[in-house]
């Protein structure tokens, strides 16, 4: 079953802006990098998605030079990897009804609705879910085999509490897996602690778990970039290296103190990583070189305390 929910939507729309007059929606130019990058994977719609929504894919491995297809393998195994860390999280909660927030261009629901019978809403704001929301028909009519879940496409700003509440309130009675990448790296100290409120009363309420991806770790060096200038740019627009914790002890003190524990942490999932198959990778080199540098991102399952 697919449903499909949307009315008209303007930049002005007050639940759009924090206290602080912030404008979520300048977040959402990187959801189009992502969604050309993972279509170099394996990760399910990534590459049909990019295909329907951009008239040229990412740039082919094979017609880069040297440093720029160190710089893209670099950046697509991290996203790669977060993808598969965040999913293996979320399967491991056994989940009958899942809450993806600020999803960007994933299509991770489909993916789910397709396998098994599960109730997968997929949010993000107004803007980029009316942009998105041409993609479904295609990419479902594309794609072998019946759908199995019930999936469902709604604007969220996860900021708002009110309309949190009332997307959960469409799941039937029972627990909720809520999974996320790529949101709190936007998030300032209190709009994290906010959303760890919002989160843990859904929990307390229903029972289940939250899975985030966004376990980032800030760099030693005093300034990182990427190789990319767009994205170098980006990052600095929105202080994603300032809204990272200092350290995982940070992080888990944070989540602490909103009345969340973290239950199981992933760091790997390097069985996932199709990324390592490219032509000229030294698969073992890679994983050798993963498995002994410490990492600077995990993806986390929480509960309530």
């Amino acid at each position: 079953m697919l449903v499909i929910l949307g009315v008209r939507y303007t930049r002005k729309i007050s639940f759009l802006m924090s206290t602080a007059g912030k404008d979520y929606n300048s977040i959402s130019p990187s959801a189009e990098y992502l969604v050309r990058l993972k279509a170099l994977t394996r990760i399910p719609f990534a590459r049909e998605a990019a295909t329907l929504l951009i008239s040229s894919m990412a740039p082919a491995a094979a017609s880069a030079d040297a440093p720029e297809r160190k710089g893209l393998f670099k950046r697509l195994l991290h996203f790669e990897n977060r993808y598969w860390t965040a999913d293996n999280l979320l399967r491991q909660t056994h989940p009958q009804r899942i809450l993806e927030i600020s999803s960007g261009y994933s299509f991770r629901g489909l993916g789910w609705c397709f396998e098994q019978g599960v109730h997968f809403i997929d949010t993000d704001l107004p803007d980029l879910v009316a942009a998105k929301r041409p993609l479904i028909q295609p990419l479902i009519a594309g794609h072998p085999g019946t759908m199995q879940g019930r999936f469902e496409l709604l604007p969220l700003n996860v900021m708002d509490t009110e309309s949190f509440d009332a997307i959960i309130n469409r799941f039937e009675e029972g627990p909720v897996s809520i999974v996320n990448e790529g949101l709190l790296v936007y998030l300032g100290d209190e709009e994290k602690r906010q959303l760890c409120d919002t989160i843990r009363q859904v929990l307390l309420r229903r029972g289940g778990y939250w899975i985030t991806g966004d376990i980032y770790i800030k760099h030693k060096q005093k300034e990182v970039t990427s190789g990319h200038p767009v994205w170098d740019a980006f990052r600095k627009q929105h202080k994603l290296e300032e809204n990272m914790f200092d350290d995982y002890a940070a992080a888990q003190a944070l989540f602490e103190s909103c009345g969340l524990e973290v239950v199981k942490r992933e760091g790997l999932a390097i069985n996932k990583l199709s990324c390592l198959d490219w032509p000229g990778v030294n698969k073992k080199d890679v994983i050798q070189l993963l498995e002994r540098k410490p990492p600077v991102r995990e993806s986390w399952c929480l509960q309530v305390k």
